[in-house]
């Protein structure tokens, strides 16, 4: 398969955890036989596998028209892919003549434990975007979410994706990388950088299929007690 990695965001810790992207994800995705270059948009240059495309600086403000609040934002971190990937990477392809079968976007600040893909990444949901979960109906193990999962409720909605890792087939790209409102129902509540991105994909009418991983954030704030890290590095020693 040929893989397109999107990594977005500013740079932070990018130094510290580049090894284990390119160990732990990188090299086992080369490894199964698949193709893959790499695209950044982030604040500064990230030293990355068979890089072929980027844009440094920030990313630009986009309202947000599936929220009801007055002066809402999209995201930073989405406007980045979506920047990306119009920008850079269809530009790309079409010079190059290009299909990618598969987009997985990242952020320079994720650290990805050893045997971090839990599936291959031809079992992906080719209809739909594969990611983890933040709410869903239904209790996941932990390959499934952030370390933090909420169960619905009426003022947020059934499902809220994580925005922290995604994988996104080429059927659905161009419609998945928008940053405008679609005609469809818009099912999630506001107040957060994953209900922004849910709601979009709502409003495109997208579906989501949850992803097994086990990638998170380094040093991530959520997590001073480092309780979820250690869940992590034990399920990715049960799985050596």
């Amino acid at each position: 398969m040929k893989i397109c990695i999107l990594n977005c965001g500013l740079k932070r810790c990018y130094d510290e955890v580049s090894t284990s992207l390119h160990e732990n994800l990188i090299n086992v995705l080369l490894k199964d036989g698949n193709e893959v270059h790499s695209f950044v948009h982030s604040d500064k240059k990230l030293d990355i596998y068979n890089l072929k495309g980027e844009m440094i600086g920030d990313a630009l403000s986009y309202s947000d028209n599936t929220a009801k609040a007055p002066n809402s934002y999209i995201q930073p971190q989405f406007s980045r892919f979506s920047e990306l990937y119009y920008g850079v990477v269809l530009p790309f392809m079409k010079k190059n003549d290009i299909k990618y079968d598969i987009f997985i976007c990242t952020r320079p600040d994720n650290f990805y434990f050893k045997n971090c893909m839990m599936q291959k990444i031809d079992e992906c949901d080719m209809n739909k975007i594969n990611v983890r979960m933040r709410i869903y109906p239904e209790r996941l193990s932990l390959e499934y979410h952030t370390g933090v999962l909420d169960l619905p409720s009426k003022l947020s909605g059934e499902i809220i994706i994580d925005d922290q890792f995604f994988i996104i087939p080429k059927k659905i790209a161009n419609t998945a990388f928008l940053i405008k409102k679609g005609d469809f129902p818009v099912l999630v509540g506001e107040g957060s950088n994953e209900q922004c991105i849910t709601r979009l994909w709502n409003s495109h009418n997208l579906e989501f299929k949850p992803l097994p991983v086990n990638i998170m954030i380094h040093n991530w704030k959520y997590d001073s007690r480092k309780d979820i890290y250690k869940r992590r590095k034990q399920m990715e020693e049960n799985n050596i």
